[in-house]
């Protein structure tokens, strides 16, 4: 029997892995329809959940646990469109909409509320039901790779300026709220230019990757590492304090200052590459309570670690501005 990958899942399989489909509908004559209908459909397989309410529905699309979920416009007393509204954008794998009245106005306030698409049950058949279902997860899987590139950084696949500023504007307005303080850190590469001009920009790239890597195995796993450009990088550190950051910023320093990068020339020359960063540390509220405010501390405070000559971190302090 011939393997291949799944294009879903990846893993090598003889048949493409059943697609996971959730079912909200309070009438069971409309799920024994909807059963059959993807029993039906040849050359992929369907595993359906079928749950009848409301809060049902809440909870198992709140789990995660399907690809797509087809919604019914009458729960009970209450609606599928109440639903989408509840639910919100985001979150969840795409919700067709499906209802027996065929109503136009129903039509649009499911389009308005989110749903990725809208089904007539009195016109309902296998082909239809599995076109549409395989046109919301290809477009939910082209959303995702555009989300993916708008915001992260296609070299080293951290988080670009752009979003690095979003996140940590709604970690500003979290700390407004709720009063949790938060830290930054900017670092950068010291005497970068060196390693580009030595080893080749390729090499460079290659140092900025690893640099990438060390991030991600050293922070924790709530905080955003990101590149903000060049050899530039940044790390947003929720809840934590300034001597929480500054230990988290000499971590990354040493791990940078003892790692030395094993780099293979296009030309097959093997060359072991020596880099250290500089880091500069800030806390919000401290020392700044404005998203300008707070990168420009981190900033002040990294140029305070390069005039210390290099390879160390410092905490942002007011005697910094002078």
């Amino acid at each position: 029997m011939e393997l291949s990958n799944c294009q879903r899942c990846g893993a090598n399989v003889s048949q493409p892995c059943p697609i996971r489909v959730l079912l909200v509908e309070d009438n069971r004559s409309d799920y024994l329809l909807l059963r059959q209908l993807l029993s039906q459909i040849e050359g992929q397989a369907y595993k359906l959940e079928w749950v009848k309410t409301f809060e049902e529905a809440l909870e198992a699309i709140g789990e995660d646990r399907h690809e797509v979920t087809l919604l019914d416009y009458r729960l009970g007393e209450r609606t599928g469109i109440e639903l989408l509204k509840t639910l919100g954008a985001g979150g969840h794998g795409p919700i067709l909409f499906i209802t027996g009245q065929g109503d136009h106005e129903v039509d649009m306030q499911a389009m308005e509320a989110g749903a990725a698409d809208y089904l007539d049950k009195s016109r309902l058949d296998g082909s239809t039901l599995e076109r549409v279902i395989r046109y919301a997860l290809e477009r939910q899987r082209l959303l995702a790779t555009l989300q993916v590139m708008a915001t992260h950084d296609d070299l080293t696949g951290l988080f670009n300026r752009r979003e690095f500023n979003r996140l940590t504007q709604e970690e500003l307005e979290r700390h407004v709220r709720y009063e949790r303080p938060f830290s930054l850190l900017i670092l950068d590469v010291d005497h970068f230019k060196e390693v580009n001009d030595t080893f080749g920009h390729a090499a460079g790239d290659a140092v900025l990757k690893h640099i990438a890597t060390l991030l991600r195995q050293t922070v924790r796993h709530l905080d955003r590492p990101a590149r903000l450009g060049g050899d530039e990088f940044a790390v947003l550190l929720p809840e934590a304090t300034t001597n929480m950051a500054f230990r988290t910023a000499e971590r990354l320093r040493e791990a940078m200052d003892d790692d030395g990068l094993e780099f293979l020339s296009a030309s097959g020359v093997a060359s072991t590459i020596r880099f250290t960063v500089s880091i500069g540390v800030a806390n919000c509220p401290a020392d700044a309570d404005t998203l300008d405010g707070a990168l420009h501390a981190a900033d002040t405070a990294l140029y305070e670690a390069k005039r210390q000559s290099r390879n160390r971190t410092v905490c942002f302090t007011p005697i910094s501005l002078a």
